[in-house]
């Protein structure tokens, strides 16, 4: 598109992946791609003015075809469609969509005169004079007013001011949580195309109120909402309005959700019956084979798990043990914040950082057990290790690793890590109030002090040479140990051994359905939430994955598969 585009191609550069990108957060490249795709998809010319918002045409194309699926339940699959866009801005883009790609007959209407004289032009630019008719309001008119007299109109159609003040713009205001990332969009329009007194949920009642006398002059109502939050006062205004008909449908366009809220007054049209929203598939599980390393002619549950175990430690998310057996294993894992992504730009900025330091500050220092005294960060001791003190704390076990010098640690810092929590473990498993996590050691040698403690260590990894551990005073046994340098031990549970090569290893085979399916419903201060089961399934063990709530939804669901693949290859 940048090469064929000239308007295009000064904002298109080439990212470290290789692929072409532009910066979203500059409106001019906005600008560009939203003229440039209208042009390339749809051979419309379109003339934004740089001061009035620039729409983004996935979201406007959804709105459309969903209008579609609204017109198909109540039996109108051809012919003569009209509709009215509420609204319809200086590009006209709506109108000149649904004209240029369903040849439907638009009435849009416009407050803002220097956007009408922009949509007017627009629409003589593309020739579809005959189909769209623009048309200028006062601010008081939403439908009452523009419509022409003994004349009935299928559907109407509405992007509203989200805002109800000029402050709200600002991102910071907006986030929800201090922990939510700013929007990756620049901010474009004017401010009374995102601003209006009361907001959309001031706006879209108005809407409804001329529903309510317009009734069956319009088929078929609806507006698209900004904000989750606006959809709870909304319908219930509908109800109290006694309007029962209605359907919301959710559209996810990058890290942008929005939202269509329609409701009608003909009873030959259900709504909820729309093919849209009745046949898509809601928080399906995903599911992955894990690859056989090629390196070992085995791999079993306990040792998937571990890896597991390893990576929610990494990742810093709080984990429910919900099941761990011989036949599967369980887990809820809950995310704040995207720990996830960029990992090789955090790779590449932990190497600089390594690479370019060159002291490490006295004011880092550790308690040994043997002297008590305070030792800086790293001091090394005549057997080139460094004893860890004995952690006398009901808190769970840290990931704790120990490379080139060994590093004692305060067991203050272990409620930084994961944390493990006793869920309905089942027999013949781990049942604890607190499990530790696994205790690496990529040293030559490595000493650790007693650990007493009434929590369990699920798994002691060792991969180098030799370790020599201390005494483990606990009231359960360690039920695996593993080593993964020459040999490995395994524990129990069955052992998959490697068969015959799989066509399509590493892909989505089938829906275990080990967690309820329900609708995620969002969590206060919350990105993911989400259940894990590992399982065997023939030769191999099967990863599955269910949304379970989050404002990060099912995109970052994906996230996180996707880096869970990128660690077991």
């Amino acid at each position: 598109m940048a090469i064929k585009y000239p308007q295009f191609r000064k904002f298109a550069h080439q990212g470290l992946s290789g692929k072409m990108t532009i910066n979203f957060k500059d409106t001019a490249a906005l600008h560009a791609l939203s003229t440039t795709l209208l042009e390339k998809d749809f051979n419309l010319k379109v003339n934004i003015p740089t001061d009035r918002l620039v729409p983004t045409i996935p979201s406007r194309l959804n709105y459309i075809l969903l209008i579609e699926d609204l017109l198909e339940c109540g039996g109108r699959r051809a012919g003569d469609v009209h509709g009215i866009d509420i609204g319809t801005g200086a590009s006209c883009v709506y109108s000149l969509l649904a004209a240029k790609t369903k040849q439907w007959k638009m009435l849009a209407t416009e407050v803002d005169e220097e956007s009408v004289k922009f949509a007017i032009e627009n629409v003589q630019r593309n020739n579809l004079q005959h189909l769209i008719l623009i048309k200028s309001v006062s601010h008081t008119v939403v439908l009452k007013g523009a419509l022409e007299e003994d004349h009935s109109y299928d559907f109407c159609m509405c992007n509203p001011p989200f805002f109800s003040a000029e402050s709200e713009l600002n991102p910071s205001v907006k986030r929800r949580s201090p922990n939510r990332p700013p929007p990756r969009n620049g901010l474009t329009g004017s401010l009374q195309e995102v601003v209006v007194m009361g907001g959309e949920v001031a706006f879209i009642k108005r809407l409804i109120e001329e529903s309510l006398e317009l009734k069956t002059t319009i088929k078929i109502y609806s507006s698209l909402v900004g904000h989750k939050s606006s959809l709870t006062p909304l319908k219930n205004a509908l109800k109290q309005a006694g309007v029962s008909n209605m359907t919301e449908v959710m559209f996810r366009q990058g890290h942008t959700s929005r939202w269509i809220l329609a409701w009608t007054f003909d009873n030959e049209c259900d709504l909820r019956n729309v093919s849209y929203i009745s046949k898509r598939e809601k928080n399906l599980p995903l599911t992955y084979l894990i690859p056989h390393p090629e390196d070992i002619h085995e791999y079993t549950l306990p040792i998937i798990a571990t890896k597991f175990q390893d990576m929610f430690s990494q990742l810093q998310l709080e984990v429910k043990i919900l099941k761990i057996e011989d036949s599967s294993c369980l887990f809820e894992i809950t995310a704040l914040k995207n720990t996830w992504s960029y990992q090789r730009k955090k790779r590449r900025a932990m190497k600089f950082k390594d690479n370019h330091q060159l002291d490490i500050p006295q004011s880092s220092a550790i308690l040994c057990r043997e002297t008590k005294e305070c030792k800086p960060l790293g001091t090394k001791q005549s057997d080139n290790s460094v004893s860890e003190r004995s952690i006398n704390s009901s808190m769970p076990c840290l990931n704790t690793k120990q490379t080139g010098n060994s590093v004692s640690m305060d067991s203050s810092v272990a409620s930084s890590s994961i944390k493990y929590t006793k869920y309905g473990v089942s027999e013949g498993s781990i049942n604890s109030s607190c499990l530790s996590l696994t205790t690496q050691h990529t040293n030559n040698s490595a000493s650790e002090g007693s650990l007493n403690s009434s929590v369990p260590c699920p798994s002691t990894q060792h991969t180098n040479n030799s370790a020599s551990e201390g005494s483990l005073n606990s009231s359960v046994p360690c039920p695996s140990t593993q080593h993964t340098n020459n040999s490995a031990s395994i524990g129990s549970g069955p052992c998959i051994r490697r068969g015959q090569k799989r066509q399509g290893r590493g892909t989505v085979t089938m829906t275990y359905k080990l967690f309820k399916s329900s609708d995620a419903t969002p969590c206060t201060g919350v990105l993911l939430k989400a259940g894990i089961a590992l399982f065997p399934m023939h030769l191999d063990i099967c990863l599955e994955m269910m949304l379970l709530g989050g404002s990060g939804g099912q995109e970052s669901l994906h996230q996180l598969l996707q880096y869970f693949k990128n660690n077991l290859r």
